[in-house]
């Protein structure tokens, strides 16, 4: 895959791979896509949203389907990581749109949360006394 930044990118499958099995076949499912996806740019004779969506038809009969939550953090990790995010969100449909926001949305509530229980956890540790 095509990356703005390597460190980043390693790091962030790093994340992934992480929560076990499900993030190792997370990653063999996207990278799968994103290789076939590459492949047909590389032809130059396709319009870049038919290349993204044969990938995927591509991906599917290898590999079988994919939930759309996954889908949607598949394409989170593409706005914020692949060479192409710039195509990607001129050329994404509605209902991609959509997942991908869903997916963004998700994520941001996971962080408040974190950052929430962190809050606590630091205020309740401060309230110990010796």
């Amino acid at each position: 895959m095509k990356v703005l930044d390597e460190v980043a990118w390693q790091e962030q499958q790093q994340e992934i791979r992480e929560s076990g099995e499900v993030g190792e076949k997370f990653l063999e499912y996207f990278k799968f896509w994103i290789d076939a996806t590459e492949a047909l740019i590389q032809q130059d004779n396709f319009p870049f949203s038919e290349c993204l969506n044969t990938g995927l038809i591509e991906t599917i009969v290898n590999l079988g389907d994919v939930p759309s939550w996954a889908l949607g953090q598949m394409l989170a990790l593409l706005s914020s990581h692949w060479e192409y995010r710039d195509e990607l969100a001129d050329n994404l449909s509605p209902i991609e749109m959509q997942l991908l926001l869903e997916s963004l949305q998700l994520q941001i509530s996971k962080n408040q949360e974190f950052a929430e229980l962190a809050e606590e956890e630091s205020s309740d540790a401060s309230t110990i006394q010796p």
